[in-house]
């Protein structure tokens, strides 16, 4: 069994987020090569030599963005790190931003006690690499000056910096890399890229508000389609996110959304992948991943419904696949925008 199956019942990122803590606490290899990664990310120097200190979950209030927990505060000898930690959740309303704002005011706090006026504040996004773009994306929509203070942080970096310390470690850490870097990249592997047929034909079947696995598809498709909206658009016949200027994708009920005059015979499935879009497509959209159809249900993009597609999934199995479909949709959407 594995050896972080049952710590104090956490799962997923939880988990990941405590055995980071325990990592960092238990190796000074551990955490200089996280200072030197931060070095790296920031091209600043950070240090860990006198000074470290790491919490779980610490609660945050926010005037403008509401509370919220930081899943790591990293005090080191000269700075505050944030660590937000993200395999498949999208960031929730407020999300970096109120963070930020307790991270400066706690940065202050520290620089005081300690008579330092050099004391950084940063906050890292730990998230899948695939993610990397949509995390960058978000992060550019902050103010400047937040802007600066935040970085993305592959979670493949953050096991290839834990391995390369691996064998200068004692057996007991040796063991914990090994077994967390098993458990993180078994989480990891759930993307929707990386599933057999059996799993993604799963995702034809359909309950109410949408499955634990649509859901995360959305959530990983959502980066790859321009202008997504921060909220899930859910109901109890579809969910999904909106995109651009009143573009819609996500999984509805096919019998209860789609017109059957309009589906094509070989997608009477329960649940079907579509796009929605109130505005015109004008490129050549790849006929054997598109097929056009009509929404019975007029809550995507209202009584201006444009165009409408049911999608083959089965010919989109790399994000370079999806990249290459939806680029008539991309140059629709910009278009639209300006």
């Amino acid at each position: 069994m594995n050896l972080f199956s049952e710590i104090e019942g956490l799962r997923g990122e939880n988990l990941s987020s405590a055995l980071i803590r325990v990592l960092l606490m238990r190796s000074q290899d551990a955490r200089t090569r996280f200072a030197e990664r931060l070095s790296d990310l920031y091209s600043q120097s950070f240090s860990s030599l006198h000074r470290f200190a790491c919490g779980l979950e610490e609660w945050t209030a926010d005037d403008s963005h509401g509370g919220g927990r930081i899943d790591l505060v990293i005090e080191m000898d000269n700075a505050l790190v944030g660590i937000e930690n993200k395999f498949n959740a999208n960031f929730q309303d407020g999300q970096p931003q109120k963070y930020l704002t307790h991270l400066i005011e706690r940065t202050k706090q520290l620089a005081d006690q300690q008579s330092s006026a050099a004391h950084k504040t940063a906050l890292l996004v730990l998230a899948p690499a695939s993610r990397r773009h949509e995390v960058e994306r978000k992060l550019a929509e902050l103010p400047t000056e937040q802007r600066k203070l935040c970085r993305f942080f592959a979670w493949e970096e953050f096991l290839a910096d834990l391995n390369s310390i691996r064998d200068t470690q004692d057996s007991k850490s040796q063991e914990i890399i090994n077994d967390f870097s098993t458990y993180v990249n078994n989480y990891l592997r759930q993307s929707f890229f990386h599933q057999n047929e059996t799993w993604k034909g799963s995702l034809h079947n359909w309950v109410e508000y949408g499955s634990e696995r649509q859901r995360r598809v959305v959530a990983e498709l959502w980066s790859l389609f321009p202008g997504s909206g921060s909220r899930l658009s859910v109901g109890a016949v579809w969910v999904g996110y909106y995109f651009g200027n009143k573009g819609w994708f996500g999984f509805v009920d096919r019998e209860r959304t789609i017109q059957s005059a309009f589906t094509p015979a070989k997608f009477s499935r329960e649940s079907e992948f579509v796009i929605v879009t109130g505005f015109p497509v004008s490129g050549d959209l790849d006929a054997n991943v598109f097929h056009p159809t009509h929404m019975q249900h007029k809550g995507f993009c209202g009584q201006q419904e444009r165009g409408a597609w049911i999608v083959d999934l089965s010919q989109l199995n790399t994000e370079s696949k999806w990249h290459a479909a939806l680029a008539p949709i991309a140059v629709a959407t910009r278009s639209t925008a300006l």
